[in-house]
This record gives structure tokens, sequence and C-alpha cells, in this order.
């Protein structure tokens, strides 16, 4: 691609990660020193990458499938799924069980 205002290629500088959304943003300078920063998607398409840039993305590719693994699979992410999952199920266990509690308190 070419800077509108300088007239000169841009030069690929390197990629940045978004830890929290995993996703890889490629940054570009031309000679005014403009910066262009795209989606990882968008570099490809447009054919903007180098040997090297390819490879530092299948770095950071395998990263994020790593850390969204890890997240999947952390007990607080299972946890919270199967809460809402059977939330509905969960109610209705805990309404007959205080029932019960408190039906067995006042018979007593």
């Amino acid at each position: 691609m070419i800077c509108p205002e300088c007239e000169e290629e841009y030069k690929f500088e390197g990629f940045k990660f978004d830890w929290e959304h995993l996703r890889a943003f490629g940054s570009f300078r031309c000679g005014c020193s403009v910066k262009l920063v795209l989606p990882e998607e968008d570099c490809i398409r447009l054919g903007l990458l180098n040997l090297e840039a390819i490879e530092q993305l299948k770095h950071l590719r395998l990263m994020g499938f790593r850390l969204r693994l890890d997240r999947e699979k952390s007990p607080s992410s299972v946890y919270l799924k199967a809460l809402k999952v059977h939330k509905a199920v969960l109610v209705r266990y805990l309404a007959e069980v205080s029932g019960k509690k408190l039906i067995g308190r006042t018979s007593s």
C-alpha cells in the first residue's frame, strides 16, 4: 500500500497483540511517519506481510489459541457456564430445599 501524503510504500513495523480479545494488529509506517494499524485479516488479504511477519503472526496466533484454551479450561469459566446453563434447575432445587427446611423447622 502507498501513503496518499508522501506517496511512499508502507513498511511493516511489527504486530501489536490485543490480550483482552486475543487478536493481532499489524503496524505499518511510511516516509512521513504516518502510522497505519490493520487487523491481521486485512494484512493478509492486502498482501502486506513478508516472511518474517508471517512467522510472527503464526506465533501470535498459537499464543492466542493457548490463552483461549487456558481461559476455557479455568475453573471459574466452567463454573459460570454451568450456572448459566443450569440456572433454572438450580433455582428450583434451592426453592425445594429451602421450602423443606422451613416446613421441618415449623413442625418441630
